[in-house]
């Protein structure tokens, strides 16, 4: 006649089992939980469950969020970044110093480090014969490359839109080209590096920095631009 003992004492038992999960689940140690959740995965594995899915429920990367990886806490450095920048204020500091800042660029760009001197810095008008005035800016690209020898050198000259039409340079194109062999010459000699480093290219009057023909324009166009490519 008390059979009814045996359910409601079953019934008692499965409430106590309850309570008491879901008072270990409110004090939950992390580092436990997951050694519970890779012993779970391990013995699912071996028994062929769950194959074909990266997680629990369709969409899921885990058990729970916590078995997700950490969101990551800022933006990625880039320490090749913040060396090429230091590299550039470098030579920045060294042409400033000789008092050249305003004929020369010194920016860092997603190829590399890029320095542009302009034509009245380098060239006179119609010529590839280095002037004098350049040899400190070319110093201190020549220490750089010198510093870092993982550097490949890429050099651009460029001419002003004025045709030219001589024995030596037919067209702007030869001309640009004899600026950028004439600056990696002097380069490869200051730095002592390699030939199989640079790299020329001449843009003849493809490029120019300025638009118009007034003197300003013609001498800006008139230029060489040293890349030290990024590796």
């Amino acid at each position: 006649m008390e059979r009814w003992l045996v359910t409601y004492a079953d019934l008692i038992t499965l409430l106590m089992a309850y309570f008491i999960m879901v008072y270990s689940l409110s004090q939950l140690d992390l580092a436990k939980f997951r050694k519970v959740v890779a012993g779970f995965r391990a013995a699912t594995a071996t028994m062929g469950l769950m194959e074909g899915a990266s997680g629990v429920l369709p969409g899921g990367g885990g058990v729970l969020e916590l078995e997700g990886p950490p969101p990551p806490s800022g933006p990625p450095t880039d320490p090749l970044a913040d060396s090429l920048q230091a590299l550039a204020g470098g030579i920045s500091q060294q042409v400033t110093a000789a008092g050249l800042g305003q004929l020369v660029e010194v920016r860092v760009t997603q190829e590399g480090v890029r320095v542009s001197m302009a034509g009245p810095l380098l060239f006179d008008t119609a010529s590839a014969e280095l002037r004098p005035e350049a040899d400190p800016v070319l110093r201190a690209v020549a220490q750089a490359i010198r510093t870092r020898k993982e550097l490949q050198v890429r050099v651009e000259g460029h001419a002003d839109a004025r045709p030219i039409q001589t024995y030596r340079f037919p067209s702007n194109w030869e001309l640009s080209s004899a600026r950028a062999a004439a600056v990696v010459r002097r380069l490869a000699a200051l730095s002592g590096a390699d030939g199989t480093r640079f790299t020329i290219v001449g843009y003849g009057d493809s490029r120019p920095a300025r638009p118009g023909d007034d003197p300003q324009a013609l001498a800006q166009n008139r230029r060489v631009e040293i890349v030290l490519l990024r590796p």
